[in-house]
């Protein structure tokens, strides 16, 4: 089964054909995989980090590196979080009540 069968597309396709009206719905699906992926990341390297801290066997250096593998995982999911928090602090301070959404993309 195709990715494009799983998620529905809207309006955007009429008949068989897609209109310009699904670039927002491309661009959501694009953001969603992105954000699969940095959690996706995240997880690999937090693992990766764990097994290098169990595989170290005491030595300093080795248990350094692997605890600077884990700080960057942090690092870069927290950052990704503050992202959307900003996102999300922006769509609201700016532009509430007015009916415009920066976190809704869609083509008129």
């Amino acid at each position: 089964m195709l990715l494009a069968q799983l998620f529905p597309w809207g309006s955007c396709v009429q008949g068989d054909v897609a209109t310009l009206a699904c670039g927002g719905v491309v661009v959501i699906r694009i953001l969603q995989l992105v954000g699969s992926l940095a959690l996706l990341v995240f997880f690999i390297m937090a693992l990766f980090a764990g097994f290098q801290l169990m595989t170290s066997g005491g030595d300093a250096k080795a248990v350094e590196k692997a605890r600077g593998t884990l700080t960057h995982a942090v690092i870069g999911l927290v950052a990704l979080v503050v992202a959307f928090l900003i996102l999300q602090l922006i769509d609201t301070v700016a532009f509430k009540g007015t009916g415009i959404s920066i976190l809704n993309f869609s083509l008129p």
